[in-house]
């Protein structure tokens, strides 16, 4: 055995003594600008999938969360985000049919959502190489959110549904 470690030795210092330096990627002070946005929208007319029978709805999904940070230090950088988020479900007819004598059936039901989040961020980015194009960063966050929602069942006197809200 020390045989085997006496032999690794030279190959540990060599492997030390490669000379691997930091790249800058992203220098002091600089400012990083960035943003985020999407859309998504679906619709359903009699979808079946497996006990699920004659969906029949739509829906959509909104967000928008801009950044910006600042570069304290070469590589290291600290900011903020904030994120909207919107969602709306509507399920006019959906059926589950779990047997022959087992089944549910859910009309007029819809989901309105709103959330926000502010985000304190701190990145530290690697570069890739000598690459000045492409890097990874790895992010730490501490997020504050809140949000409102409801949900509504049924429609004209047989309305019935709940609110919440978040913080």
């Amino acid at each position: 055995m020390s045989l085997c470690a006496c032999s690794s030795l030279p190959a540990l210092h060599a492997q030390g003594m490669r000379n691997i330096q930091m790249q800058k990627f992203i220098p002091k002070g600089q400012w990083i600008v960035g943003s985020s946005v999407s859309y998504s929208q679906s619709e359903q007319k009699d979808y079946n999938f497996l006990v699920i029978e004659s969906v029949s709805g739509q829906g959509y999904a909104f967000k928008f969360s801009p950044l910006i940070a600042y570069a304290f230090a070469d590589n290291m950088a600290a900011g903020g985000r904030f994120a909207y988020k919107r969602t709306l479900t509507k399920i006019d007819q959906m059926d589950l049919e779990v047997g022959e004598d087992l089944s549910f059936s859910l009309n007029d039901i819809y989901s309105l959502s709103h959330s926000y989040s502010g985000v304190a961020m701190f990145r530290n980015y690697i570069s890739l190489g000598n690459s000045r194009r492409f890097a990874l960063f790895a992010e730490m966050q501490l997020t504050f959110e809140g949000g409102q929602s409801k949900f509504v069942n049924g429609k004209g006197d047989d309305l019935t549904g709940t609110f919440s809200k978040k913080l």
